[in-house]
């Protein structure tokens, strides 16, 4: 019964880790989120090494390793964000890192 957001991220992502205090404020801003990491093209011990390093904002953490998740998204850069409603519908993609900018503009408003 909750809105998804589906954040594709890698360890060796430097647009990832910019973002990655964002995906933090979004988990303690809106407890109606579940928050979703795809660990895309990266390897399991990096992404853990990741997520002790910068904080697991993630209600669940899915490996991607050969990109196969990620091509049924759509995904071709990363990170990638995208919301799901409650229906399981996409209905916001974003391509590249978060923003302040972005959170208050256009994912306040969904939620």
């Amino acid at each position: 019964g909750k809105m998804l957001v589906v954040n594709f991220f890698a360890s060796w992502c430097i647009p990832c880790k910019k973002e990655h205090p964002l995906l933090i404020e979004i988990k303690n801003n809106y407890p109606e989120a579940m928050l979703i990491g795809i660990n895309h093209k990266d390897k399991e011990k990096d992404a853990k090494e990741f997520l002790n390093n910068y904080g697991n904002p993630y209600n669940f953490v899915g490996l991607d390793n050969e990109g196969e998740i990620g091509f049924e998204f759509g995904v071709f850069g990363l990170p990638e964000t995208f919301i799901i409603n409650k229906e399981n519908k996409i209905i916001y993609k974003i391509t590249g890192p978060l923003s302040k900018q972005i959170i208050k503009n256009e994912i306040s408003p969904i939620f």
